[in-house]
This record gives C-alpha cells, structure tokens and sequence, in this order.
C-alpha cells in the first residue's frame, strides 16, 4: 500500500474502490491498513454508498468502528437519499447507530 499509494482509491466498473470492498467483505484490519496508508473513506460508488455504507451492511462491527475511528464524512448520502445512519437503521445493525 505504501508503495503505491495511488491504487487505494482505483475504482472498478461500479465506482467501488478496494476500502469499500474489504469493508463490505468485513475485512477490519484490512480497513485499519488501508485507511493508515491513505484510502480516502469518503469516495462515493455508483449509488453513493460510502465505504461507511458496506461496512455497515456488512455487520461487522470491526469495520464500522475503524471507520468511525477514522475521519469520515458521516452526511453522505446515496442516491436514493440514505445517510450512513439510515443504512444502519434499515440493516437492524445496532451498534453502527451508537
């Protein structure tokens, strides 16, 4: 990651970068390494979710709290209108809505 920093934030077909991807898989030391090494936690995907957004679906607790360690925009919203909180709110995931 160090070597190559510029690659944290390539995004695929769907506006994905490699953050939102670990996060969503529930990667967290993943998402710690990668946030440390410079991924930026803000990029938005096709349908404005955020790596905040996929780590919350994903229900791991580990991912949401590295990112909420970190410093990340919590106004963000999809394109549909969803903050980070409403995506915690309709996923029934209560420890992203501490």
């Amino acid at each position: 990651c160090q070597i190559v920093p510029e690659q944290l934030d390539l995004v695929d077909f769907k506006g994905q970068t490699p953050l939102m991807l670990v996060s969503e898989a529930g990667e967290s030391e993943l998402v710690r390494v990668m946030l440390k090494a410079g991924a930026d936690p803000d990029q938005q995907d096709w349908q404005g979710m955020t790596a905040l957004h996929t780590a919350i679906k994903s229900r791991v607790d580990g991912c949401v709290d590295a990112l909420l360690d970190h410093p990340c925009q919590l106004e963000k919203i999809t394109c549909d209108g969803k903050s980070p909180l409403h995506t915690a709110a309709w996923t029934a995931n209560i420890h992203a809505c501490h």
